[in-house]
């Protein structure tokens, strides 16, 4: 990986804690901010009852952070413009070298 690819700015979160009755809030802590390389790979369209839905999936690459959980997303932007990415499945130590986390992501709608 170029490191010269990490151009985007990116927020991680994790999850609340939980509260006392075990439920899980909607709420997010931020864990770090660092650089992201984010690349589209694939885009659908389609109907669900009574709803139109799209998703995206991104690969997006991180340095390595030891750590870092499926269960989190990933920030870019602020206000009206943010984007929020949530990784499709546990992180991939690209060559297992500790240098470089791959996570397949999906970005969720906004509105």
């Amino acid at each position: 990986m170029d490191p010269g690819k990490l151009r985007h700015r990116v927020t991680i979160q994790q999850p609340a804690h939980p509260t006392a009755d075990g439920e899980t809030t909607t709420t997010w802590a931020d864990v770090a901010e660092t650089w992201a390389a984010i690349e589209p790979i694939a885009g659908r369209e389609y109907f669900t009852a009574t709803e139109f839905r799209a998703d995206v999936t991104h690969r997006v690459t991180i340095r390595h952070r030891a750590g870092m959980k499926s269960t989190w997303r990933l920030l870019l932007g602020h206000g009206a413009t943010q984007r929020v990415f949530y990784p499709m499945g546990p992180p991939i130590d690209v060559g297992e070298r500790n240098k470089w986390l791959e996570m397949m992501c999906r970005e969720a709608e906004s509105g």
